[in-house]
């Protein structure tokens, strides 16, 4: 599924997170052209805070975190927020209604 929000950085960005730890597939010491930091790709941050390599935000995930300190530094450091054209997802109907 396509995200409704997400925005490219460089995925030296993501590494500066002190709990930065990408999947399997993507560490730098696996894929030998991505351990030279010229060869730095893009990856997309979205609006659930999951970095993915596209904008499908539920495939090829390469890192999740529901941390206090992911939040912040993605507000803080990337200064990642929604755009105000994009209004929050609405969180899942309770059984009540």
């Amino acid at each position: 599924m396509v995200s409704r929000y997400c925005k490219a950085f460089e995925e030296s960005r993501f590494r500066a997170f002190p709990g930065w730890a990408p999947t399997a597939a993507r560490r730098p010491d696996d894929v030998p052209e991505r351990a030279d930091a010229e060869h730095d790709g893009v990856l997309f941050l979205h609006e659930t805070l999951v970095v993915t390599e596209g904008i499908y935000e539920e495939e090829d995930v390469v890192f999740r975190s529901e941390s206090p300190e992911w939040r912040a530094f993605c507000a803080e450091v990337l200064g990642f927020s929604l755009p105000d054209s994009v209004t929050p997802a609405a969180p899942p109907p309770t059984a009540n209604g």
